[in-house]
């Protein structure tokens, strides 16, 4: 396993302004995070790559990931509750098996044009909380095993990176905004905004779901 050593660590630190109900805090936050990320790497370089570790919520960590593109020789880890709380990845040459995706989709049966959704249901099912919004022909990125820890190694984040980029050149035949409802873990959140592509792929709008007021709300 790759685990970082002593080299110099940069920590970009977005508390101080998050609030999840403030209806500016979104637009704020994705300004103040790529102000605070060029300022924090300025002079930073590394021969042997960049270890990555990210907690905020998913929309936040998209937008980390997509700053990342530039980056060269990056290891993104995942954070573990269980059996004890760590940032790891499983041994490669462990018995678990490497998680699959599946692509599924859920068209209107009218032929009234919706706009497009992304579910991505990797660490909780819910496509059917999309689909009660009646409005989206969905695509839903789907974890063959759906939990909080479904990603166990990097051959699994990988083969989540290889899913989404073929779904998003599928999607991006299509015209119009590409919606992205996500229950993903941290590390998936942050490949996925490495993946965006911003010349090649539709406009993406992202939801965050809100706990205190059960719904999704745009980011």
């Amino acid at each position: 396993n790759l685990f970082p050593g002593p080299s110099p660590s940069v920590n970009i630190e977005l508390m101080d302004i998050y609030k999840e109900n403030d209806s500016h805090f979104w637009s704020s936050a994705e300004k103040e995070l790529s102000v605070r990320f060029a300022r924090n790497m300025q002079g930073v370089s590394s021969k042997e790559g960049y270890a990555i570790f990210g907690i905020a919520p998913m929309p936040l960590l998209v937008k980390f990931g997509s700053l990342l593109t530039e980056l060269p020789n990056t290891t993104i880890f995942n954070l573990f509750r269980a059996p004890e709380r760590a940032w790891c990845w499983a041994d490669q040459n462990s018995r678990k098996d490497d998680v699959s995706f599946e692509l599924r989709r859920y068209q209107s049966p009218s032929s009234e044009i919706r706009p497009k959704a992304l579910v991505l249901s990797l660490t909780s099912d819910i496509v059917e909380r999309v689909k009660a919004y009646e409005k989206y022909d969905i695509w839903e990125i789907r974890a063959s095993n759906i939990k909080y820890e479904t990603i166990q190694t990097r051959q699994g984040l990988e083969n989540f990176r290889l899913m989404i980029l073929s779904v998003l050149d599928k999607m991006s035949k299509e015209e119009g905004d590409i919606h992205v409802f996500m229950a993903i873990p941290n590390s998936a959140a942050i490949m996925f905004g490495m993946c965006l592509k911003p010349k090649a792929h539709p406009n993406i709008i992202l939801y965050d779901f809100l706990s205190s007021l059960n719904m999704d709300k745009e980011a």
